[in-house]
């Protein structure tokens, strides 16, 4: 495993980092030690033609259950033994139903609820008790982060170029504070190319964290200002915020859509404890994971899936995918049954643990399994 140092000295959490991306992607390594993790666990997710996860989901996880997110479609499944529990509301026009998924943080761990899109509200939904109530959104905006349980951040996508708005504040339906857009590009067609996940919000330490992509700076949200917190140092990886409309602007080849931003690193789908900052990266159409340690003030970079070396000395998969860490310091992501089958035959005659000659029998098409990582701290 490669360390890669950031910005030297003893510097609090306050103090603006610049991490040096550029580096650490160059020295990137297949296997990363145990030293990130104390044990990593699998659940694989009951798989049936009646409840298939969609593509891309996003997992949650509570004291009992684990709540998937991905495209119109939300599902929860026993915590512990991957069954599963229900849909929660349902995509359409019914009375208790949504028009998009959440974007943003749209599960709210303290309260236990998770948020989904219809018109000009969003649908609150609880997790532990069927039930649904509404909350005023304004139109236009993209994605939802809380702030207490009544005002909330939301991000407004620069479409014609020129948008005067970057995030702002919403108190009960209404826009109480804007934070301004100083970036711009020239539009030069009358096409539209929206990337509705551009802007990404996590929460850490009761504190709500912000970053765009085209843009190295990743913000802490503050009541009056964005405050720079963490600054990407990408060099020439790095694509530039004013090239956005040919970035963005993509085509389906060989059944998968491409965009110029994918030969560019950006990074994006960050998550955060008390130790490590987590996030991931598109480069060259590989998908990349990064960890920042803040103790040690290095940063690594690897690709989406890895080879774990516990302390025991055995092999495990872990892949990083839209991950969330919970209060527990534990991070959930999760890898699909193709992948996991690719695992296991680059990795044939290597002895496993035992949770692991169980996951053999998992198809290519079932529903992922669900990866558990406890954090050092």
């Amino acid at each position: 495993m490669c360390l890669v140092g950031c910005n030297s000295g003893n510097q609090s959490d306050e103090v603006m980092k610049v991490l040096d991306v550029t580096t650490a992607i160059a020295n990137k390594h297949d296997v990363v030690d145990y030293d990130i993790f104390k044990t990593i666990k699998y659940i694989p997710l009951e798989t049936s033609k009646e409840h298939m996860v969609k593509s891309d989901p996003k997992m949650f996880m509570t004291g009992k259950y684990v709540v998937s997110n991905a495209f119109r479609q939300i599902y929860l499944f026993d915590r512990f033994t991957g069954e599963f529990i229900r849909e929660i509301g349902g995509y359409g026009r019914g009375p208790e139903e949504y028009r998009s998924t959440g974007r943003g943080v749209p599960f709210d761990a303290n309260n236990e609820v998770i948020y989904a899109h219809r018109d000009d509200n969003y649908l609150v939904y609880g997790i532990n008790e069927e039930t649904v109530s509404k909350m005023k959104y304004p139109r236009y905006y993209s994605g939802i982060a809380m702030l207490n349980d009544s005002t909330y951040a939301s991000y407004r996508p620069n479409i014609t170029g020129d948008e005067k708005q970057r995030v702002v504040i919403v108190r009960n339906g209404e826009i109480i504070h804007t934070f301004p857009n100083y970036q711009s590009y020239v539009k030069k067609s009358n096409s539209f190319h929206i990337d509705m996940g551009e802007g990404m919000f996590h929460n850490y330490n009761k504190k709500l964290y912000f970053k765009e992509i085209l843009n190295d700076t990743l913000f802490e949200v503050q009541p009056d200002t964005l405050k720079p917190r963490y600054v990407f140092k990408l060099g020439d990886l790095g694509a530039k915020y004013e090239d956005k409309e040919w970035l963005v602007a993509g085509e389906k080849k060989n059944g998968e859509y491409v965009r110029p931003l994918d030969d560019f690193y950006d990074t994006r789908h960050f998550c955060e404890s008390s130790r490590y900052l987590l996030f991931e990266s598109k480069y060259q159409r590989e998908w990349y994971w990064g960890c920042y340690d803040k103790d040690e003030k290095k940063i690594i970079v690897q690709p989406a899936i890895v080879d774990v070396k516990l302390e025991d000395g055995l092999i495990v998969p872990f892949k990083m995918c839209n991950g969330y860490i919970n209060s527990n310091n534990q991070l959930v992501t999760y890898i699909n049954g193709y992948e996991l089958q690719l695992w296991f035959e680059q990795h044939e005659g290597i002895k496993l643990r035992d949770d692991l000659k169980k996951l053999k029998g998992i198809g290519e098409n079932d529903n992922p399994v669900v990866i558990i990582a406890q954090l050092q701290e």
